[in-house]
């Protein structure tokens, strides 16, 4: 069986990777900009992660400031919750930010997973000191509200809503179906489940249990390379295109779920569609890119205009399903 899933991996890999790539689409435009260094109502220091609920609104993980800050879409201010500590509704090391389909927020912490109401109310949490799920530094859910997390040591943890173990897949490594430094992950039409690779420069294809379909990447600077350096992050839009976010690189690059090149955007520095390390991505149901830019302490916002190729139908049935 594991001679099989590795075939299955190599094949898919030169499938996905084979040719010459170019971008295909122009990248979306810059909209705006928010958050500055410190600890008031919306300032930042080293936030990582970042999404957004089906009214739009943003939940940014705030690590140092061990809280969860909360937005609208065009950046204003609305609330805050959590403080330093290793108690319910408190922080150890807020990375990771998810919101379900029913508008519950899950906090990777560390060791642990937080879940919230939508204003901050606390709810459950699931790995401590004594049962420790891991290093916690990516979370996704699915339609059905299953929660996905990247262990930064090697593997993959899938749970229920209210933090039932259900599987786990994944081990260290450089081979097929095995990682080093997981970070990002999201999840794509049909349940499938798509993992940023960090250090391995790749991203990795699964079924909603485990089996790996395919991946794509390499190490470098170039189109469909990431640099391997530090982390990477991605977001799923409903028509399954992959953002994946190169803190190392500086620049977000969009793929099709098969790794093919759409676009790619951003350089280093502190301007509009600047980035100095970008870490977080999410997008929203109007098809808005959120993306957190540490050290410059704040997340910007890119969208499209309807010049720009992208498939407006795919956000109307993503909005279907929240209602």
């Amino acid at each position: 069986m594991m001679r099989l899933s590795f075939l299955i991996g190599l094949l898919s890999a030169t499938l996905l990777c084979a040719g010459e790539i170019h971008a295909s689409e122009p990248p979306p435009d810059f909209v705006l900009t928010w958050g500055s260094f410190g600890s008031g109502p919306g300032q930042f220091s080293s936030a990582w992660g970042v999404a957004t609920d089906a009214h739009g609104n943003v939940y940014i993980a705030d690590h140092d400031n061990k809280r969860i800050q909360k937005f609208t879409p065009g950046g204003s201010y609305l609330t805050q919750w959590g403080s330093s500590g290793n108690g319910d509704g408190q922080f150890i090391q807020p990375v990771a930010v998810t919101v379900d389909r029913d508008g519950s927020v899950y906090v990777g912490d560390a060791i642990r997973i937080q879940k919230f109401t939508a204003d901050g109310r606390f709810l459950a949490r699931w790995g401590s000191e004594e049962d420790p799920l891991g290093d916690i530094w990516g979370l996704a859910t699915d339609d059905s509200n299953f929660v996905y997390a990247t262990d930064r040591g090697g593997r993959i943890l899938k749970f229920t809503s209210d933090g039932a173990l259900i599987t786990t897949w994944g081990s260290p490594g450089s081979g097929p179906g095995e990682f080093s430094n997981p970070i990002g992950i999201g999840i794509g039409p049909g349940g499938v489940v798509f993992v940023a690779d960090s250090y391995n420069c790749r991203i990795q294809k699964f079924t909603s249990t485990g089996t790996l379909l395919g991946y794509w990447g390499s190490r470098g600077s170039g189109d469909d390379q990431f640099s391997g350096r530090w982390n990477l992050w991605l977001a799923v839009d409903p028509s399954g295109n992959i953002y994946v976010s190169d803190s190392g690189a500086d620049r977000v690059q969009k793929f099709t779920e098969d790794g093919r090149l759409l676009s790619k955007w951003g350089e280093q520095g502190d301007g509009p569609g600047e980035f100095h390390s970008p870490c977080g991505v999410a997008i929203d149901l109007l098809g808005q890119i959120y993306v957190m830019d540490i050290p410059n302490e704040r997340v910007q916002k890119f969208g499209y205009t309807e010049s720009t190729p992208v498939r407006w139908s795919t956000w109307g049935a993503l909005k279907a399903r929240y209602r």
